[in-house]
This record gives C-alpha cells, structure tokens and sequence, in this order.
C-alpha cells in the first residue's frame, strides 16, 4: 500500500503525479495494474490529455470494482481524481454520482483513512458550489473544512480549496461579506503553502477579485485581478478557461471604473480565450457577451452590441433562473432596446432586471441607482409623461 499511501497524502495538491511510485508489496497483480492505470490517468491530466485520463481513471475504476472489495481506499482515490476531471470539464451531475460513490465507500474508512473522507468532502462541495446547490454546498463544505482542519497533517491545498469553494457558494447566495472572508482565508492558506506564484493562488485571487467587484470595492478588486491576470498568463497553461475568467472579472470592474478602452480590450480577450474552452451555450461564454456588449452600448456602438447580447441573455436564461448575471443581462438588453428606439420591450425588461435584483443579491447602490434612470428615461420617452415612482428599495 506504499504507492497509494503516498498517492493519498498529495491527492489535493494538483501535482501528485511524480508521487505515484508502485509496489508490489502484498498487493498482486490487479493492485499494480490499476495503480499503473491510475497514474496514468493523473499524468494525462496533468498534461490537459482529459479523453486518455478518462480512459485510464475509467480502467482503474473497473479493476477495484471487480477487486471485491479488496482495495476501497484505492477506488476512492481514483474516483476523487475521475469526479475532478468531470467537474473541470463540466459534467457536473457524473462528477456528483462519482463523489457521492466515494463519500460511501470513505466513510467505512474513517479511524485509519481520515483524509479520504475528507478530500471527498471538499470536492463534492466544490461540486455543489459550483452547480448553485447552495445549502447542500454549505453543509458538505462545511464538514470538510473541519475535517481537514483536524487532520495529524493537514491539507492546506485541499483546505484552501474547500475554503474558495465555500466562498463562492456564499457569493452565490448573496453572502459578499462571507464570501469575501472565505475567500480570504482560500488565498491566504495558498499563498502560505503553494506561493504567491501559484496557478491555483492565482484562480483564488480572481475570486477574491469577483467578491471584492461585487461589493463595490473596485479600486480594491482591481490589483488583485490584474495580478491573477498576469499569473495565469505567465503559467504553463496561459490559455487556460481560468484566465479567461480573470479576464472576465477585470474587464467588469473596469467598465464600472469609467475604463472603457481597457475594459473593451480585456472584454474582447476573454472571449477569445473563453470560446477555446467552452461551447457556445456555456454561461462563461454568455457571461462575457454580455459584458463585451455592455462596453458597446456605454461607448454607444449600439449595431456591435446588438449582435452579441440578444443571444448571450438567451443563453443565461436558460442557464441561470436567477440571480445577479442573469439581471445585469436583462437590464443591459433593456438598454440595447432603448438605444433602439424600442421602448415597450426596454420598459419590459427594466423592469423584470429590477425585480431581479430586488429578491436576489444585486448591484451596489450606486449602480441601482443607474438603473433606476434608465428605467425612468425610458418610461418617460415611452409614455410622454413624468415616470410613475420606481419600485421600493
């Protein structure tokens, strides 16, 4: 069991592949053989081959689940790994049933294998808070912080891991100041144990970036993006999804800093990057047209916006049924309306994004209020009187 003890203390660090040495020692054939299909499975991760690492995690899984039993502590490993791959490639409800599997099989395993629990724990919260399963992602995350708080050697990876994932579960449920405070504590445990200089610190601090820009702070928001963004460049993966996250994030704070050719440009480069790693359909690629487009109409280029927001709010409707991105789609599209002369259809959806924001997390005030005046603009234009008094804060 040499190799996958070894295996199982750097299971969070997203670089445990080298670590994967096999032993012969008391394990026979089918345990060499699905080792050697496991680290396979890692390397091929590792280097973004995800068709072969499926291949071999897949492989892995089937030799313990003919083991009758014989290796769980094994077949959790590698579901954890496999669940992970799903996750990062979006497969959210596979990488949910692979994780569950593992907590059931974890859990047995608990006096002599606490950290299997527990990474299973992390990852499928990180799942659920990825998904929008807000309770059940606080209540998993939860558990697993404290177990791996409370580990004889603790994993600090795979704590500041669970840490942003709770974090951005409570963003997600309107939370900023909680999120912000976990996310915090995500950068703060990377930094200490992986550097400055991390990828995954980098991913933390575009997060932490997302909480900052959603409380307003954006002078605050804005140097932590602009390093994540050159972290991320600067890595072996520079074209990866995640920078275009960054990318995403910096060209919003931007846009509410009166920056509007640098917003336009990071804008532009997040949908390069972005249309690369996700389909057409994808909320990350909707989320950066609306954005892009949102620079459009404050530069008043009306013909450009048109052609992206239509079916970039399309999009997020059908992927998000509530919550802050789907509002600022709307009312971004109720400014695309006004700017065309359209002003029953601007009036409708002003007034649908308010509501939005007014049962779910919303802009700062100083951002309601403009669109508060733009809804007021266009009632007036609409209806040729004075606007009737807007919806109560």
């Amino acid at each position: 069991m040499t190799a996958m003890l070894s295996l199982l203390a750097a299971c969070s660090s997203f670089a445990f592949a080298d670590t994967c040495t096999i032993s012969d020692n008391n394990s026979g054939a089918a345990l060499t053989i699905g080792l050697c299909e496991h680290k396979l499975g890692l390397t091929d991760y590792a280097a973004g081959h995800i068709e072969a690492a499926e291949t071999h995690y897949l492989r892995a899984l089937a030799i313990w689940e003919t083991a009758d039993g014989r290796f769980p502590a094994e077949q959790v490993i590698t579901l954890i790994g496999l669940g992970r791959l799903y996750q990062a490639t979006h497969r959210t409800q596979e990488a949910a049933a692979l994780l569950t599997r593992g907590l059931e099989l974890a859990r047995p395993l608990e006096t002599t294998r606490p950290q299997l629990t527990a990474v299973t724990l992390s990852r499928l919260g990180g799942v659920y808070s990825a998904s929008g399963s807000v309770e059940r992602a606080r209540s998993v995350l939860t558990e697993a912080i404290a177990r791996l708080r409370a580990l004889r050697s603790p994993d600090l990876p795979e704590l500041a891991y669970a840490w942003n994932a709770l974090g951005m579960a409570e963003l997600r449920a309107g939370s900023y100041a909680a999120g912000e405070s976990n996310i915090r504590q995500a950068v703060s445990i990377a930094t200490g144990c992986l550097g400055e200089n991390d990828h995954q610190t980098a991913i933390y601090q575009t997060n932490l970036g997302l909480a900052l820009y959603l409380e307003g702070q954006y002078s605050r928001a804005l140097p932590l993006l602009r390093r994540a963004e050159f972290l991320l460049e600067s890595g072996q993966d520079d074209d990866s999804g995640q920078l275009g996250t960054a990318l995403v994030e910096l060209s919003a704070v931007e846009t509410a800093q009166g920056k509007f050719a640098l917003a336009e440009n990071d804008a532009s480069r997040a949908l390069g990057v972005l249309n690369r790693h996700f389909g057409p359909d994808s909320g990350e690629v909707a989320r950066a047209q609306v954005n892009l487009a949102a620079i459009y109409l404050v530069e008043h280029k009306t013909p450009e916006a048109a052609e992206l927001l239509p079916d970039a709010v399309g999009t997020e409707r059908r992927v998000f049924s509530r919550g802050r991105a789907l509002a600022n789609g709307v009312r971004w599209l109720a400014l695309l309306r006004a700017q065309q002369g359209q002003w029953i259809q601007a009036e409708s959806l002003y007034r649908e994004a308010i509501e939005m924001y007014e049962v779910g997390p919303g802009p700062a005030p100083s951002e309601i209020g403009a669109v508060r005046r733009e809804y007021a603009k266009v009632v007036k234009q609409e209806r040729g009187k004075a606007p009737p008094a807007p919806p109560a804060t």
